[in-house]
Formats: C-alpha cells, structure tokens, sequence
C-alpha cells in the first residue's frame, strides 16, 4: 500500500485527466471548425463592391464581348469565363455569383484535406482543413465573386499532381496532362502564377540536376516539360496582355518592396489590421515557423533544420514566388495586393497545420487551434457586420426617392458598377467623366485621361444632358487621381444649381468604399 496521501494521487491524476479531455475534444473541434467555416463562405449578403460588381458585369457580357472588356480592365480570362456558364444557369444576383466561389472554397477544404494526408496523415489533414475552413482570407475570397480562391485551388490540384509525377511509386498516367492543364488554367486565371510556375520549374531543375538515379532525373525533366508546356494555353492571350501590362494597371498606388509583399500578405491571411488581426498574424507566423523548424524529442518542442521533403519545397514554393513576383513588381513599377498571395497561401497554410499538428500534447494542440479559431471568427465577424461599399444606403435612397427619368451621376467611375447595381431601373445612371456605361472602368491610361478632362466641360455635358430634370451626384472625393475633380465636380454643379440637397453623407470611416449623394434640382 501506499504511504504518499489521496490528495497527491489525485494530483498526479489531474494532468493524464486534461490530456485525455483534449484527446476526446481534438477531432470535434476540428470538425465543428471546417462546418462553421463551411457555412460561413455562403454567409455574406452585403452589397458588392467595385471589384465584384465590376467582375460580375465583365462576366455577363456576351461572351465574345468578355475578352475586349478584360483588354481594357487587367485580368486574365478563365474566371470569367467560368463565370460566365455559371450566371447563364444561376443569375446575376450577389448571393448567386458568391455561390460560386463558395463551391470553389469546399473544393480548396477538400483538396486540403487529401494533400494534407499525403503528407503527415490525419493529423495534418485534419489541423490544416480547421485552420482554412476559419481563415478570414479563405472565407472572404470563398465569398466574393472573384478569382482568388480558384487560384488557391488550381495551385494546390497542381502540388498534388506535381508530387504525383515525381513519385517514383506512383504511376504518372495522366498526371503529366494535368500538369500541363493546370498550369495552363493558372495562367490564365491569374498573372501571378507566373511566379509561381517559374518557381516550381526553377526547383524542379534544381531536383532534375541533384538527382541520384536517371529514372528521377527523366520523372523530373518530364514534370518541368509538362510545366511549360502549359504556356500554350497562354500563347492566345498574350497581345492582350501585352496591352494590358503597357496600359492598365493601378496608376495611384506605389510599387511594393518585398518586405511589403510579405506583410500584406499576412495582413490579408488574418482579415486586417485589428486586434485579434495582429495576433492572429503572430500565431500564423509562429506556427509556419515551428512547421518548418520544429519537432518533438522527448515531449518536448525543439528546432532544428527543416523537416522532410514535402516541406523544403514547400519553403521554396513560397520564397521563390515571393522573391520573384517582388522582384518583378520593383522592376515594372507594379503594385501589390495581399489577396496576390492566394498563389502560395495553401502551401502556407499546410505548414501552418504542419506546425499545430507537432504540438507535443493534445492539450497544446487543442488550446492553440482554440485561440487561432476564435481570433479567425472574430476577424470574419467584424468583416461581416460592416459592408466594403455605402453602395447599399446610396441605392436604398435613389430607390426611395428617385423619380422615373432623373439622371444619376458617378464621380468617379469606380463608383459605378456597384451603384449601378442598386439604382432603380426607371433611372438614368452614367460614369464621368465621358458619361459611358456605369457598369465598367475603362482602366486604360487612366490616369492620362482623368488629368486630360475638364471638370467644366463634364458639368456643361451633364446639365445639358439631363435638362430640366433632377440630377442625382453619387460622389467621392477620397479617390486618387479623380477625387479632387470629383469635389470640383460637386462645387461646380452645387453652384449652378443652388437647390442643392445633401441626401447621403460619405462615411469612410465606416465603409472602405465610401460615396456622398446629393440631388440637384433645376429651378
């Protein structure tokens, strides 16, 4: 018998009692976050803003019309396409076209989900699927009408069958052409994939050229051949893109250091700037790195060299296509946006997974995939209480108290796909400053053509052109390169027509895509 009291036995129980508790809670809590996650990327009903509204409206054009609306706009054409067969079924509706890319996000959760057991088992697939079914950057691109989450999921379809290709064990009928496929898809969903790509070929060489047997040497030529290969895909495509890279573009913003890349990137990971943003960014940083550097000796967390294969390349993936795209985008001048990241982000975020799954008790693992959840949901909780664009409150009142006839000006024409939108039907609404159709930005030399117009010219052709009628201005002036003309605009007009009635204040401190309205009534 023993002499040591109950109350130490009971003690000493106490932790193997916690352990067994995480154990038992492990896998329903990663369940119960890939079904939130899951309902949460059909969640969003707040008007569309500039960028899906202007997506949504390239995609409903006729489709021999799309590719001269994308020459004159900056994207690749896949997407739209896509799009395209998908409004012909579903419609035009918000929550019909975000459909779409939330069915495109189920598919990046599955494809996680069998990577991930490649990998590191059910462990790794199961960590990873929870941390990207709660993302803030995977539920808002997986309800948007945008391409992002297409790009994350034809990126990571092209990892499994790349890994398919060089494994030796593995038979490669078929995996060749959907290598060649897939690349080809990329390229035409995204520009930045031609990072990605060049990254991959350039670390397939590397493997090609250190290969100890010429069987792996042959399986790794074949894959980089198939790689390239996908380029024929692109070849039509080129002469818009060479249009587009010499005339479009984002004239306002600055080119993007590679330190800058790599802090948006995170930044969008972990839906912002807020304070469960920033701390979600240190758990992400933190668990990528013990992904990469960590393992478990003895029960105790310790780092070393990075671990098995899957994640040198894994490593070299993402710092290559970020070293390359930065590299570029210093060279041409070219902008960047965290939301380029969703070229890598799955291979991110399996390292992410990679660095909870090693965790060294199931009470670590559980706590912190507790803490990156709740961070998560906060972060999307936040995004979907507030809408990007006042577009809906503009809309409310034009629907309110527009009149059939009355002509609705957009100052500046970004402001118009999604005002358009929402306008009454019975309305007139036109774009400054050539008074063309709301639904598109002509982005071609634009800041060339906003400089060149004349802010009395534009109010002489709008009062002319709506007569006697009421005039509706649906302005801002926080835009660069056309704000300022977007408030001479609104003074000019005010001045002639002094019945001015403010309706709509902007407020930007609460919409990222802010607009004032005014009616102007002819006396």
């Amino acid at each position: 018998m023993s002499s040591r009291p109950e109350s130490l036995n009971a003690e000493e129980r106490t932790p193997s009692r916690i352990a067994g508790l995480a154990s038992v809670v492990e896998w329903p809590l990663i369940a119960l976050c890939a079904v939130v996650g899951s309902v949460l990327r059909f969640a969003p009903a707040s008007p569309m803003w500039l960028d899906e509204a202007l997506t949504v409206n390239i995609a409903a054009a006729p489709l021999a019309e799309i590719g001269g609306l994308l020459r004159r706009d900056g994207h690749p054409p896949l997407y739209y396409f896509v799009l395209h067969g998908w409004i012909e079924i579903f419609g035009t509706g918000a929550g019909a076209v975000r459909a779409l890319s939330g069915i495109v996000g189920l598919g990046l959760l599955a494809m996680v989900a069998v990577v991930g057991r490649r990998h590191g088992g059910p462990r790794l697939a199961g960590f990873t699927v929870a941390i990207v079914a709660v993302s803030p950057f995977a539920v808002r691109y997986s309800s948007e009408a945008r391409m992002y989450e297409l790009v994350s999921l034809l990126a990571l379809v092209g990892w499994w069958l790349l890994d398919r290709a060089l494994d030796p064990a593995r038979s490669r009928r078929g995996v060749l052409a959907g290598l060649w496929l897939v690349s080809g898809a990329l390229l035409l969903t995204h520009y930045w994939a031609m990072f990605l790509l060049a990254a991959t070929g350039l670390g397939i060489l590397w493997s090609a050229w250190r290969a100890p047997t010429p069987a792996q040497r042959r399986r790794s030529l074949e894959a980089a051949v198939a790689i390239a290969a996908g380029g024929v895909w692109f070849v039509p495509w080129v002469s818009a893109f060479a249009y587009q890279a010499a005339h479009t573009g984002t004239p306002w913003a600055k080119a993007s250091r590679p330190t800058r890349v790599v802090s948006e990137s995170f930044v969008d990971w972990a839906g912002g700037t807020g304070p469960e943003a920033v701390l979600l960014i240190a758990a992400l940083a933190a668990l990528l790195a013990m992904g990469l550097f960590g393992r478990v000796h003895e029960g105790r967390l310790e780092l070393g060299p990075v671990g098995d294969g899957w994640r040198r390349r894994a490593l070299w993936i993402i710092g290559a296509t970020f070293a390359i795209g930065a590299a570029a985008s210093t060279l041409s001048a070219a902008a960047y946006a965290g939301r380029y990241s969703s070229v890598i982000y799955p291979f991110a975020m399996l390292l992410v997974g990679a660095g909870l799954a090693g965790l060294p008790t199931p009470f670590v693992r559980v706590s912190a995939l507790a803490v990156i959840a709740m961070l998560s949901l906060a972060s999307i909780g936040l995004a979907l209480k507030s809408d990007r664009t006042q577009a809906g409150e503009v809309g409310a009142e034009l629907r309110r108290a527009a009149r059939p006839g009355d002509l609705v000006v957009v100052c500046p024409d970004q402001l118009g796909p999604a005002i358009q939108r929402l306008a009454p039907t019975d309305v007139r609404v036109v774009r400054t400053p050539d008074l063309g159709d709301p639904r598109f930005v002509d982005w071609v030399d634009y800041a060339d053509r906003q400089a060149a117009s004349s802010v009395s010219v534009v109010a002489d052709r709008i009062l002319a052109t709506a007569g006697t009628g009421t005039i509706w201005l649906v302005w801002s002036g926080s835009y660069r390169l056309a704000g300022p003309q977007c408030d001479e605009l609104a003074g000019r007009l005010s001045a002639i027509r002094p019945g001015t009635s403010p309706e709509v204040q902007a407020d930007p401190a609460k919409y990222f895509e802010s607009a004032s309205l005014i009616r102007l009534v002819a006396r």
